[in-house]
């Protein structure tokens, strides 16, 4: 179990690693992600409208480049980013329609895979 999560609120991911793919992961020092820790590129944050650090994504398949494939599995699980540690897609698919996603041009997988496991969510 992830220490940081209680256990009502553990996302059943299984070998699922949707979540690694497809998103920049911005990193957020406020919430203890230190950047020096990770591979990273400057983005654009639009929630600050300031320039962030990211982690750097790979140009093929747009997956995350700590996400070990083909086998899966997070290669810096024990200090992920506070981003990883929080998301929960079962939370995004209930915040968020499929034409939002993808309007915002985000790969609709994790949202769909949300929509399944939503009735996994203590009530």
């Amino acid at each position: 179990m992830d220490s940081d999560q209680g256990k009502t609120n553990i996302v059943p991911c299984g070998s699922c690693v949707l979540c690694c793919k497809g998103h920049i992961v911005v990193l957020m020092p406020e919430e203890g992600d230190r950047p020096e820790d990770y591979k990273t590129q400057t983005v654009w944050n639009p929630q600050t409208n300031r320039p962030a650090f990211a982690l750097q994504q790979r140009t093929s398949g747009g997956a995350c480049i700590y996400l070990a494939e083909p086998m899966g599995g997070c290669m810096i699980w024990d200090k992920r980013p506070s981003v990883c540690r929080s998301f929960d897609c079962r939370k995004f698919a209930m915040q968020y329609t499929r034409r939002q996603v993808l309007a915002n041009g985000q790969p609709p997988e994790t949202w769909d895979r949300g929509r399944q496991l939503r009735n996994t969510l203590p009530k």
